[in-house]
């Protein structure tokens, strides 16, 4: 995704990022498919534009995206499950709990056993990166547009928790390798489909 943003001659929109939409090859490497309603930006689009707004197309809608992507990996939550309806999102779902109580959120078994036994997040090294990410996902989600980070910043976000260092004001914690590189991924959100994202 950072490479259609910020390296294409033009930068394309995706417009359709989902779990479906990411696929795993033999290497367990993700591709990003489907770009039937993909969108190439002109010199001239604002950054910030609000997809679906007259048409206009934002790199900031795909930012939302991969943010919503990894708030289903990690809770194995849909957003359309059934448990969110009115003004209750994933992302707000995830939001009321981080960063103290991601327990009652996260899938276990994208945790260790440790944390599986002990039921807390802090006191794991996995619930460490965990809350980096998660802490990263939810920048994405951010309702306003111009509050999300860009999609270069958020390659270098996971670039440095998978060589140890976290986001934001949390420090020193151990990398992400059971998420981002072992290729768990979303086999429990798409039924058997092979894809992942990192």
């Amino acid at each position: 995704m950072a490479y259609l943003h910020h390296d294409c001659s033009l930068p394309v929109v995706h417009c359709d990022l989902k779990p479906s939409n990411v696929l795993m090859d033999e290497n367990k490497t993700a591709h990003v498919a489907d770009f039937g309603i993909a969108r190439l930006m002109s010199s001239t689009d604002s950054a910030s534009s609000k997809y679906g707004l007259r048409g206009q197309v934002s790199t900031k809608s795909d930012v939302f995206s991969f943010g919503v992507v990894i708030l289903e990996m990690v809770t194995s939550k849909r957003p359309t499950d059934d448990m969110f309806t009115g003004n209750k999102a994933l992302p707000n779902w995830v939001r009321t709990t981080y960063p103290e109580a991601l327990e009652k959120v996260v899938d276990r078994e994208m945790v260790g056993d440790e944390w599986r036994v002990e039921g807390s997040i802090e006191s794991t090294e996995q619930g460490s990166w965990l809350t980096s990410l998660i802490g990263m996902a939810l920048r994405c989600t951010r309702y306003s547009p111009a509050e999300r980070p860009t999609m270069r910043e958020v390659e270098g976000v996971l670039e440095r928790i998978v060589n140890g260092a976290a986001y934001g004001n949390l420090e020193g914690y151990p990398s992400v390798q059971s998420l981002l590189i072992s290729g768990y991924g979303f086999s429990h959100l798409n039924s058997g489909t092979s894809s992942s994202s990192s």
